[in-house]
């Protein structure tokens, strides 16, 4: 019966000895075992027990606690990835970035001597807005959230530029939606075709506009 506790005794000491390097081997050694009664080898033993016990729990508490970290560490990761994702879209709605989305080409030719009202494309470009337009391009030219336009003889004027005729839009948006607000009758299309004015239109199902020239 003592060779087993001694035996017991041991591989306990073993195993605290091996998991956590503590100098527990140092201190068995200046313990002569043989010198304990099976009582005195008992309760260390049950120490034995109960403190492996007691590690075990803990190491458990921790790796409850390092899945917890991961869970969290992955929910910001995917938090940082959609702010980041937030921003870059702010970024484009508001011309600091090229926007890209399905949209519409809209090619307006007006012929010399075409008799137009100044506030044309004004009228154009509303109009796409409120079909819900993202963005809007003329012949490469980014309209600004202050975007104004004019005609003239002949020239657009938008964000300071002069542009000439054919001119071309250039709008990220759902392509059927503002597509239908153009050809609303007595709408914008109706009344430029009105002087002879050519229009040609492309659904496109991937469209990028520059960002603005600030």
């Amino acid at each position: 019966m003592r060779n087993k506790w001694l035996l017991f005794v041991a591989v306990a000491i073993m195993v605290l000895v091996s998991a956590f390097g503590m100098g527990f081997s140092r201190s068995a050694q200046q313990v002569d075992l043989n010198s304990l009664s099976e009582s005195d080898l008992a309760m260390l033993y049950a120490k034995s027990l109960d403190e492996i016990n007691r590690l075990e729990s803990a190491k458990e508490v921790l790796l409850e606690k390092l899945k917890e970290l991961k869970s969290t560490s992955h929910d910001i990761d995917s938090l940082n990835r959609q702010q980041t994702e937030m921003l870059a879209r702010l970024e484009s709605l508001s011309c600091d970035a090229p926007l890209t989305g399905s949209g519409i080409t809209i090619r307006v030719y007006v012929p010399e001597g075409a008799f137009l009202s100044w506030d044309w494309a004004v009228t154009l470009v509303n109009n796409a807005y409120s079909a819900g337009a993202l963005g809007v391009s003329v012949n490469d030219v980014r309209l600004s959230p202050k975007w104004y336009a004019t005609y003239e003889s002949g020239q657009l004027f938008v964000e300071g530029k002069a542009l000439s005729s054919p001119f071309v839009f250039d709008i990220v948006g759902e392509p059927e939606s503002i597509l239908s607000a153009m050809y609303l009758p007595s709408g914008v299309f109706d009344t430029l075709q009105v002087w002879g004015v050519r229009i040609e239109h492309e659904l496109k199902p991937e469209l990028t506009i520059q960002k603005c020239n600030r």
